[in-house]
């Protein structure tokens, strides 16, 4: 079971103070009266530090958010400064410490933040993010026609899934198999859908994916045989030279721009790379699809 994309968020936690101090009390011989300098009185000001997921390519949300905390210094007249992330979890975690005062956060990692720190209040949103909706999908032949129906459910135990919103509303799902993880599965159904290709027609052909296969379970020795997004596009490619639907599914990428995915699991690095680079925004469960320690890797 999945949940698409709730509200974007963006989360406040600000505790700053303006500190007068520095009073000098000068005592006379004469009369013994007691002075203040109101010159020495000085303020402090801490430094509002934001920061945000990152769900775009680093340089440009690092332009977006450094002119972010330019605007809001302009505002309010404080030092504003944006601490970048590495990824989802690491934002929560420093929003958590107080490391970072003010986030924009995703639907899940939103949710983290507000049972992490008390008094965190959500304040903005996007016009779209009103339009948002989970949604549970479940296999077609599945008894399951309403939550009732999930209680003692654990069909989906060790399998990761994932679902796309696309921008036109259509939902695409894809899941993990002994060929491909979920996320690539999932591109392939989405461009079929553009290109308007049925979903029984393949796209790679087996006699491509048999040798990369080989390659990473006997010469590599990959703990994870199953193609990855980045491993999956390739072979596209390959088969786009010789296969005319192939080179259809290729034309339509540019077409997952905008879409909104949510995964079961943590992706590895190359799969979360991969979708934002097609302009895909992603939200994961905080759960490993496997208990290798170097998945992410």
């Amino acid at each position: 079971m999945k949940k698409i994309l709730s509200l974007l968020l963006l989360l406040l936690t600000l505790s700053f103070s303006v500190v007068a101090c520095s009073q000098d009390k000068n005592e006379t011989s004469e009369n013994n009266k007691t002075t203040v300098n109101e010159e020495d009185k000085s303020e402090k000001t801490e430094t509002l530090k934001i920061g945000a997921i990152p769900d775009q390519e680093a340089s440009v949300l690092n332009e977006n958010m450094e002119g972010m905390a330019k605007y809001l210094s302009e505002k309010t007249g404080m030092d504003v400064e944006y601490v970048a992330t590495v990824d989802y979890s690491s934002l929560v975690t420093s929003f958590e410490r107080g490391d970072i005062n003010l986030a924009w956060f995703g639907g899940l990692t939103g949710v983290q933040a507000m049972n992490l720190v008390d008094g965190t209040e959500a304040i903005a949103q996007r016009p779209r993010d009103e339009k948002f909706h989970s949604v549970f999908i479940a296999q077609k032949d599945l008894p399951i026609e309403k939550l009732e129906d999930l209680k003692a459910k654990n069909d989906c135990a060790g399998q990761s899934a994932i679902a796309f919103e696309l921008p036109d509303g259509t939902m695409i799902t894809g899941k993990s198999s002994s060929l491909m993880d979920a996320a690539s599965a999932a591109i392939l159904n989405a461009v079929k859908h553009f290109a308007k290709i049925n979903d029984e027609i393949l796209l790679i052909s087996p006699v491509i994916l048999e040798p990369i296969m080989n390659l990473k379970d006997k010469t590599l020795q990959s703990k994870n045989v199953a193609l990855n997004c980045e491993e999956i596009l390739m072979a596209l490619s390959i088969c786009a030279a010789t296969n005319p639907m192939a080179e259809v599914a290729m034309e339509n990428l540019s077409k997952l721009k905008g879409t909104q995915a949510h995964c079961t699991n943590i992706l590895g690095k190359t799969d979360e790379q991969t979708l934002r680079k097609l302009g895909i925004d992603l939200t994961c469960d905080q759960v490993f699809p496997t208990e290798n320690l170097y998945y992410n890797e």
